[in-house]
């Protein structure tokens, strides 16, 4: 049976090995990943801070839809907190 302890530590040498091997890569050949963390980023930006347009896109909600949403009704509030319903118990009461 593994430890959860040797687990974490063959994760953590797992991403160490990945992350060595990223810096030499972008050591030795950068331009094969300026286009990835070009594309990321445009993503990330466009995640973040979405243009109007593409907001209008996403959404298929009529203005009808979206005037209800705005104006809702208010809700009636009862006058009595609760209402107690007489029953026949047939218990006796003490």
């Amino acid at each position: 049976m593994i430890n959860p302890t040797n687990k974490k530590s063959w994760h953590v040498v797992v991403l160490a090995f990945v992350l060595f091997g990223a810096v030499i890569e972008l050591m030795q050949h950068p331009e094969q990943l300026l286009l990835p963390i070009i594309i990321v980023g445009i993503v990330f930006y466009l995640y973040k801070f979405p243009p109007r347009w593409l907001l209008r896109l996403g959404s298929f909600s009529s203005p009808l839809a979206t005037k209800r949403q705005a104006n809702p009704k208010p809700k009636k509030r009862k006058k009595y907190p609760f209402r107690v319903i007489e029953g026949n118990n047939k218990k006796k009461t003490l």
